[in-house]
C-alpha cells in the first residue's frame, strides 16, 4: 500500500492499524514518515506498551515520547534476571500520571513488593494478569496485595496465572464487577466460596480443581463455602451459582462423580471446556452418559469443548476407536448440538485421546503415527507425521487386530513408506506377547508397493503366521528385508517359508535365528546361498536336518554360480534320499573340497551315490 492511499485513510481507520504496532516502531518510523503521520503519532492516545523486553535505551525513549495519559495497556517482565526491572520502569514513568490505564500484565514476578507501588496507585484497571514464579510463600502476600484492587476498583477480569487458592487463609474477597477469573488450582470448598462472594462473576478458568475428601455431597460442601464466605444461603435443596456461564478446566484429575458435584454447581453454563488426562477409563468417555447428564444438569449448555486422554497401558479390557465413537453418532451430538467428535489412536505411546473438533490437540502427540476416527463419517484414517514418512516404528504395543486392521488398510495405498518395524523387546518381555493380533492383518501390509522393509523380531508368530507370510511373499516384488528373529516358528512353518523362498527374487536378508525350530539354519542358509552364491563354509551340524531339509539345500547348492569349501552336516537325520540329493549337487559343482556327513543315517544305497559324485569329485568326505 504506498503512502498516498495510507493519507487518504480516515484518521481513525489509521489508529486502528497503530493498536497493532508496537510504540518503538510508532515512535522510530510511523512518526518519520511524513508530517501528517507526525501529528497523527503525537495525538494517539491507545499505546500498549510490552516494556519486557525492551532495553533500557529503548525504554528512555519511548518515555520522552509517549505520556502516561495515553497509555491503556502495559506488560512489564521480570524475566532473564531482570528483578530491577519494574524500578527501572518507575524512573522513567511517573506511576500516578497513567489514569486511563485499563490492563496491566506482570509476568514472573517473584515478589508481592515489584507490583505493590503500582496496585497502591492505580485505581482505573478493568483487567490485571499476573504470573508469578518463585516460593509459594509469597502466595498469600500476593493475594494480600492484589485484593484491595479487586474490592475497591471496578475491576472486570482477574487473570492469576500459577498462583494457586488451595490452602490460603485469606477469604476471597466480596465484590460486584469481576466478570472473568483465571487461576490455576483452588480445592472444591475455595471454588464455592469464590462463587459465593463474586456475584457478576460469568467466566472461570482453572487448571484443576481439588476435591476435599470429607466433602463428598453438595449440600455439605455449600454449607462449608458459606461459613468461609461468612454468607449464608437461604435454600440449600435449591443451592447453585447461577451467574456462571462458563466454566474451562485446563487438567481436571477428578473423579467422575466429584466432577459431576462440581458441574452442578453452574447450572446455567453456557460453555464448558474440559481437558483431562485420565488414570481410569471410565463413563467420561462415553458419549451417551454425557448426553444424559446434560440433558438432566446442564440444559443451558450451547458450547461444549474436551480433550480426554487415556494411556491404553492402564487398560486390561478390549477397547477400539469405533466403540469408542459410535455414541457420538447420536443425532443429539450431531444435529441438535453440533457438536462433533474425533477420535485418536496414538500408536506409539500408545494413547487414547477423545476430543470435539476443533480443538487442537497437543503439538508434541503430532509426531506420531495416529489413527483417527471422526463421529461425521465413522471411517478410520492413519495419519503419518510427516506426511511423506519413510519409516514407521511401532514396537512394544499392543495395536490388537482392530488397529492392524485399520493400518494394514490405510497402508495398501501409501506411496512413500519403505520401512515398517513392529519389533518388540524380547528381552524384557520372554513372557508375555508384544501383538495380540491376527497375523493375516500384517501381512496385507506387505501388499504395500514400497515397502522394503519389515522388522516382526520378538512376538509370537508362529507356524500358522509364517504360512500368511509365505503366502504374503509370493506376491510381493519391493520387500528385500525381513525379520521374524525371536518367534515362535517351528518345522511346518520353516517348511512353508523354505518354499516361498525358492522362486522369490528380491528378499534380500532373512532373519529367522531363535524360532524353537532348528529348521531355521537350513532355511537361513540356503536363502544366503541363493543370494550370494559364494561362500567359504556353510556350518550345519546338529540342526535336525533330514531328506526333505536337504533336499530344498541341495537345490540351493546346485547352480552352477554357487561356489564353497566346506560344508559341515554332521550330527543330523539325513538318509539315503537326503544322500542322493548331495550326490547331485558334487556331481555339477567342482568347488567343495569338504563334506562332513558324520552320525547320519546314509544306508548303503546312500553312501553308492556319494561315491559315485566322488569319482568326478576331489571332495574329501566324511561319513563315519
Amino acid at each position: 500500500m504506498s503512502k498516498s492511499v495510507l493519507l487518504n485513510l480516515p484518521a481513525e481507520l489509521l489508529y486502528q492499524i497503530f493498536d497493532h504496532l508496537e510504540a518503538r516502531f510508532i515512535i522510530c518510523s510511523v512518526r518519520r514518515v511524513c508530517s501528517q503521520f507526525y501529528v497523527l503519532a503525537s495525538a494517539y492516545n491507545r499505546f500498549e506498551l510490552e516494556c519486557g523486553s525492551m532495553s533500557e535505551s529503548d525504554l528512555k525513549l519511548v518515555s520522552r515520547f509517549v505520556q502516561p495519559e495515553n497509555v491503556v495497556s502495559l506488560k512489564l517482565s521480570t524475566a532473564d534476571n531482570r528483578d530491577q526491572y519494574i524500578q527501572l520502569f518507575l524512573s522513567y514513568f511517573n506511576i500516578c500520571r497513567f489514569t486511563r490505564l485499563h490492563s496491566i500484565t506482570f509476568c514472573n514476578v517473584r515478589r508481592a513488593a515489584e507490583i505493590n507501588r503500582f496496585l497502591e496507585h492505580v485505581t482505573s484497571i478493568t483487567s490485571f494478569s499476573l504470573t508469578i514464579v518463585g516460593y509459594e510463600g509469597e502466595r498469600d502476600r500476593i493475594l494480600e496485595s492484589i485484593f484491595p484492587l479487586v474490592i475497591n476498583s471496578k475491576l472486570r477480569k482477574l487473570s492469576l496465572h500459577n498462583l494457586n487458592y488451595t490452602n490460603s487463609t485469606l477469604p476471597w474477597p466480596i465484590q460486584s464487577t469481576l466478570e472473568q477469573l483465571t487461576i490455576q488450582d483452588c480445592t472444591y470448598d475455595q471454588y464455592c466460596v469464590i462463587l459465593s462472594n463474586s456475584f457478576q462473576l460469568k467466566s472461570f478458568t482453572m487448571r484443576n480443581c481439588i476435591m476435599n475428601t470429607i466433602h463428598k455431597t453438595g449440600s455439605s460442601s455449600l454449607t462449608t463455602a458459606s461459613h468461609l464466605a461468612k454468607r449464608q444461603r437461604t435454600s440449600p435443596t435449591t443451592a447453585g451459582y447461577h451467574q456462571l456461564i462458563s466454566l474451562a478446566i485446563g487438567n481436571c484429575e477428578l473423579p467422575i462423580k466429584d466432577l459431576e458435584l462440581l458441574l452442578s454447581m453452574t447450572p446455567s453454563l453456557v460453555y464448558l471446556k474440559l481437558v483431562s488426562p485420565r488414570e481410569v477409563f471410565d463413563s467420561i468417555f462415553n458419549g451417551s452418559y454425557w448426553k444424559q447428564y446434560i440433558q438432566n444438569t446442564l440444559p443451558l449448555l450451547n458450547k461444549f469443548e474436551f480433550l480426554l486422554t487415556f494411556d491404553i497401558m492402564k487398560y486390561d479390557g478390549h477397547m477400539d476407536i469405533e466403540s469408542l465413537i459410535l455414541p457420538f453418532h447420536d443425532s443429539f451430538w450431531l444435529s441438535e448440538k453440533r457438536w462433533f467428535v474425533a477420535c485418536d489412536y496414538i500408536i506409539n505411546r500408545p494413547r487414547i485421546n477423545l476430543y470435539t473438533t476443533p480443538v487442537c490437540v497437543r503439538s508434541e502427540e503430532n509426531k506420531h503415527a495416529t489413527l483417527q476416527i471422526s463421529s461425521t463419517d465413522g471411517i478410520v484414517h492413519a495419519i503419518f507425521y510427516p506426511i511423506t514418512i519413510t519409516e514407521l516404528n511401532l514396537s512394544n504395543n499392543e495395536i490388537g487386530d482392530i488397529g492392524a486392521q485399520y493400518l494394514a488398510h490405510a497402508l495398501r495405498d501409501n506411496k512413500t513408506l519403505t520401512s515398517l518395524i513392529f519389533g518388540c523387546d524380547y528381552r524384557n518381555n520372554e513372557e508375555e506377547k508384544c501383538l495380540d493380533i491376527d497375523w493375516m492383518f500384517i501381512c496385507d501390509i506387505i501388499s504395500n508397493e514400497t515397502l522394503t522393509l519389515l522388522d516382526l523380531s520378538g512376538n509370537e508368530i508362529g507356524n500358522t503366521g509364517a504360512q500368511h507370510f509365505a503366502t504374503a511373499l509370493q506376491k510381493n516384488q519391493t520387500l528385500t528385508i525381513l525379520n521374524l528373529e525371536s518367534n515362535r516358528v517351528q518345522d511346518d512353518g520353516m517348511k512353508y517359508l523354505a518354499k516361498v523362498l525358492e522362486n522369490n527374487k528380491t528378499l534380500k536378508r532373512l532373519d529367522l535365528e531363535k524360532n524353537p525350530s532348528d529348521s531355521y539354519a537350513f532355511v537361513s542358509a540356503a536363502f544366503q546361498i541363493q543370494n550370494d552364491p559364494i561362500h567359504s563354509t556353510i556350518y550345519l551340524q546338529s540342526k535336525k536336518i533330514g531328506d526333505d531339509e536337504v533336499r530344498f539345500l541341495a537345490d540351493a547348492l546346485g547352480g552352477t554360480e554357487t561356489k564353497f569349501i566346506a560344508l559341515y552336516l554332521s550330527n543330523n537325520e539325513i538318509g539315503d534320499v537326503g544322500a542322493e540329493c548331495l550326490a547331485r549337487v558334487l556331481q555339477n559343482n567342482k568347488t567343495l573340497e569338504k563334506l562332513f556327513l558324520l552320525h547320519n543315517r546314509i544306508g548303503l544305497i546312500g553312501l553308492q551315490c556319494l561315491l559315485d559324485a566322488f569319482g568326478t569329485n576331489q571332495v574329501t568326505y566324511f561319513t563315519k
